[in-house]
């Protein structure tokens, strides 16, 4: 009999405590002279700009958008289901609540995460017959996956190269993450022959747009000084910044080495290499200033390990290494994260070279998401290599090998000795990368015993 006669009261007491407007409408105030929202409501203004007195209306909580502040989870407090989630939420435009975490374990939280709140029962007294109802917050449905996609919002990218196959991938990706993206294509033939056309870049701004995005197109040629600037320059006359730089625009004049005239080998250096420099220092200098910024070469597999007819393309692509290698440690301080992609693919570059079977699996969209990686904030890799198609991935790397003294000064060492020692010079075990020229002397200099 005291048990039940004990129910109501504490019914009534709990009403009471909670009151009713705070229990079923999570019921906080606005400040009438701001506009502050708070959480629980009180007699003074939360914002320390205005500190009015009693000027607090009625504000329902239960349907503003929040997100996580803090959490924590651990088994002190009581919880049927082990660890307890709870933390504080920040609602969009003020106010905060100390809330405890339902419809997730600990691994779905995460500071920022949105949340919404809801009314759940805490516990239920079946000896007495009393229910304890409460507000809880959960997670929005789908609201980590979103948080956790790599998204470019606010950030502008120069593509080169844009007009079709690969660079195409890349700047529709990034649009489709956020970015605007300037679309760089001069429109040649796959030599590089041809005064330009503007149709390929104007083609993939048109798709952009038609997804939502925001794009400009550039018709400029890399290979020149003033194509470089003016390619920069279109990026920040149109957004104001530039963040993302990716060198993709290339060509082709393939001959045999002792075939391949001046003109060929300077054509193709012109466009990779020296476009690659045209285009990469204004667009170095607005992410110094700025201190930040990601870059993407692109070399080749001709490049890292040579292919038969391509000297010109296969020397222009290693060099591109060269340039990765310095522009590594002169943006380092700057945030500028510089990598460099050998992407096999379909492309106009590669149409009439590869077998028509593989040729149809080399998607260009199974590039550009290492591509895109490489180019977001996430990603604190520099100086690195990759090789990626038909959706696979691996890291290529210059290894320096223990090596072995054999001479010195006093004794410099002899052809024979050379000759002599050969297996011990050649060997790769327990070969590593170095990071820079100082530690290749070092190296050099302290050989293994």
């Amino acid at each position: 009999m005291g048990i039940r006669a004990e129910a109501p009261a504490q019914t009534a007491m709990t009403a009471l405590w909670r009151r009713r407007q705070m229990l079923l409408g999570l019921v906080g105030g606005r400040c009438e002279a701001c506009g502050t929202a708070q959480f629980p409501r009180m007699d003074i203004c939360v914002n320390p700009g205005c500190g009015a007195l009693r000027t607090q209306q009625d504000y329902e909580f239960a349907d503003v958008p929040a997100t996580i502040k803090t959490f924590t989870a651990d088994l002190l407090a009581v919880s049927v289901d082990p660890p307890h989630c709870y933390g504080m939420i920040q609602f969009d435009g003020g106010g905060r609540f100390m809330a405890d975490f339902t419809d997730c374990s600990k691994e779905d939280l995460k500071v920022g995460l949105p949340m919404r709140m809801v009314f759940r029962k805490r516990s239920q007294d079946r000896e007495r017959g009393f229910v304890n109802y409460f507000w809880k917050a959960a997670p929005v449905p789908g609201a980590r996956e979103r948080m956790n996609q790599i998204r470019f919002d606010g950030q502008v990218a120069v593509v080169t190269g844009a007009g079709g196959g690969l660079g195409r991938a890349y700047a529709l990706e990034l649009a489709c993450r956020g970015a605007r993206v300037v679309v760089n294509d001069f429109g040649g033939a796959r030599d590089g022959a041809g005064s330009g056309d503007s149709s390929p870049a104007d083609l993939v701004v048109e798709a952009i747009r038609r997804m939502g995005g925001e794009a400009v197109a550039n018709y400029d040629n890399v290979a020149t000084v003033e194509g470089g600037e003016n390619i920069v320059k279109r990026a920040l006359d149109a957004f104001g910044s530039v963040d993302i730089l990716v060198n993709n625009a290339g060509i082709l004049r393939d001959k045999s080495f002792t075939k391949m005239e001046p003109d060929a080998w300077d054509a193709v250096m012109a466009v990779h290499l020296d476009g690659a420099y045209h285009v990469t220092r204004p667009a170095f200098a607005v992410m110094k200033k700025k201190g930040y910024g990601r870059i993407v070469m692109t070399t080749s597999a001709a490049g890292l390990y040579g292919n038969f007819g391509q000297a010109n393309y296969s020397a222009a692509k290693m060099a591109l290494v060269g340039l990765m290698n310095t522009l590594k440690l002169e943006g380092a301080k700057y945030d500028i994260r510089i990598n460099t992609v050998a992407p096999l693919a379909a492309s106009r570059l590669t149409e009439d070279i590869l077998p028509p079977d593989m040729f149809r699996k080399m998607k260009p969209e199974l590039v550009a998401p290492l591509v895109v990686y490489l180019c977001s904030h996430r990603c604190s890799e520099t100086g690195a290599i990759f090789n990626t198609g038909m959706g696979c991935v691996n890291r290529a790397v210059v290894m320096t090998g223990p090596g072995a003294a054999i001479g010195n000064l006093a004794h410099p060492p002899t052809p024979e000795q050379i000759h002599e020692n050969w297996d011990r010079i050649n060997a790769m075990q327990g070969a590593k990368p170095l990071p820079d020229l100082t530690s290749a002397l070092m190296d050099l200099m302290t050989p293994a015993p």
